[in-house]
């Protein structure tokens, strides 16, 4: 069986072949690699037009396990096709190298980036969170949600009497979902979305902890500055 890596992929040409992505229509919708038409793997030898002009088909899913099984079939049976090493997942990681070598002095930039928020928000989740982080070579939502954690209960050991309702709050609800979703997340995107989802929702019912912000018909400004940060 042929495999192409995902560099080999993004230098093709609409002539050279046709780029086929094998996931779920709703993951399809959320993002994929530019130019991919979507068909599933049970579908598409109902698509002989793939094959039109004697291109080559070009096959992947999220991970490339599937998209493998199935170029290994249809090879068997004498299409012409060319499964994508690492899936959807290999390009979501080539975005980010490309992204990470266009920025000057990464190191310093996000050290500037660690100073300004810790400023803003004068808590020490940010300076354990990002701590956390760097002890992973590559991100993935267990990683992330381990990172959460531990910024969340330094945060809550550096307060003298933790207050609800608080930035305190907002941070422990987006972390303790984090952790709930980590081990079954695979698409990043998901799981961001649903943190951030629950960290809002958890921001909503501030006013309901504090009769401050009842009072004055606020949230609470550190848990929106947490979540402005986070979106």
């Amino acid at each position: 069986m042929r495999q192409i890596s995902i560099e080999e992929v993004l230098s093709l040409t609409k002539e050279e072949g046709v780029l086929v992505d094998l996931r779920p229509q709703e993951e399809f919708a959320r993002g994929s690699i530019p130019g991919a038409v979507n068909i599933l793997p049970e579908e598409i030898r109902n698509h002989p037009e793939l094959w039109q002009e004697k291109k080559t088909v070009y096959l992947f899913c999220h991970t490339g396990k599937k998209s493998e099984e199935c170029a290994l079939d249809l090879e068997k049976e004498g299409y012409d096709v060319v499964d994508v090493e690492g899936g959807y997942r290999s390009y979501l990681r080539y975005t980010l190298s490309q992204f990470t070598k266009q920025e000057e002095n990464l190191q310093e930039r996000t050290a500037q980036i660690e100073r300004s928020i810790i400023k803003k928000f004068r808590k020490p989740i940010w300076r354990r969170f990002t701590k956390a982080i760097k002890e992973y070579d590559v991100l993935d939502a267990v990683a992330l949600a381990r990172a959460f954690d531990k910024g969340v209960e330094t945060a809550y050991k550096a307060v003298m009497k933790p207050k609800e309702g608080t930035i305190l709050t907002v941070a422990r609800g987006v972390a303790d979902k984090a952790l709930e979703l980590a081990d079954d997340a695979e698409d990043l995107q998901i799981f961001f979305e649903d943190i951030l989802a629950e960290g809002k929702d958890v921001l909503a019912r501030t006013p309901d902890m504090l009769p401050v912000l009842k009072e004055a018909g606020v949230v609470d400004s550190g848990g929106q500055g947490l979540m402005v940060v986070l979106e």
